[in-house]
């Protein structure tokens, strides 16, 4: 069986050493290699979450994932290459709603540690990537798809991001929700695979961020965000499935 370390390198073509100087980079070639998507969800499909459930789908099979996926996957990978990670469990901010997300702490992101100081890694948030580690400070740090910062209040963490000119929030957390071991990453997928209140069980939905552009395709739109610059094209029929193919290398 091929190797972890070497299985997520060739899929998103990483060669240099990791480090947190390289850290950005790592986090560009991730996003831009592994999408962000729910078909195993809309399938139903339920297997147990381990190390080598993530390589078998993510790495040998070309697929993507979501959050509980993707972070964990991020997570082996930074370890073996000798990070101090954590998987922490959070709660992403509805937009659309202008509230909580009803289904709770279901957000999985990393925790990383480097020299005294915390930062938020993250490859599960969809079209709205830091690629750059966040610091908990509360310092503002800029990448191709925009600016974050980390607000503290008391024991709690917020991610912000800025891309068009406004701050908006992402998603809470706190420092001391480690996720210990796989079951629940799986109690996790279980509620964004079964619960009523998910966004992720009803509808397709693709994303990636590559070479400064976001990407999202539904089985009714196909949408280019290039910094602000909006180009959008609504699907008929099953147009959706060869741009999943030409775009995200999927098979739908």
């Amino acid at each position: 069986m091929e190797q972890f370390n070497e299985a997520f390198r060739k899929r998103t073509n990483i060669k240099q050493p990791v480090s947190f100087d390289t850290l950005e980079e790592v986090l560009k070639k991730t996003a831009a290699a592994i999408p962000f998507e729910n078909k195993s969800i809309l399938k139903q499909q339920a297997p147990f979450i381990n190390k080598e459930y993530l390589s078998e789908k993510l790495l040998r099979n070309n697929e993507g994932g979501l959050c509980y996926e993707l972070n964990p996957l991020l997570y082996h990978f930074l370890k073996e290459n000798g990070m101090s990670v954590q998987l922490i469990r959070g709660t992403v901010f509805d937009q659309a709603e202008d509230t909580w997300s009803k289904t709770g702490n279901t957000h999985v992101l990393i925790l990383l540690s480097n020299k005294n100081e915390q930062y938020v890694v993250d490859t599960g948030f969809g079209n709205n990537l830091p690629l750059t580690p966040v610091p908990l400070t509360g310092k503002t740090v800029t990448s191709e798809n925009g600016a974050f910062r980390i607000n503290h209040n008391d024991s709690e963490y917020t991610l912000e991001m800025n891309k068009n000119n406004e701050w908006k929030v992402g998603y809470k957390f706190s420092s001391n929700d480690i996720i210990s071991d796989d079951t629940e990453l799986e109690e996790i997928r279980d509620i964004i695979l079964k619960s009523p209140l998910s966004p992720f069980n009803k509808k397709l939905l693709i994303t990636k961020c590559e070479n400064g552009m976001t990407l999202t395709l539904t089985e009714s739109s196909f949408i280019q965000n290039k910094q602000g610059e909006i180009t959008k094209v609504s699907l008929a029929n099953s147009e959706h499935i060869n741009l999943a193919k030409k775009y995200f290398n999927l098979d739908l």
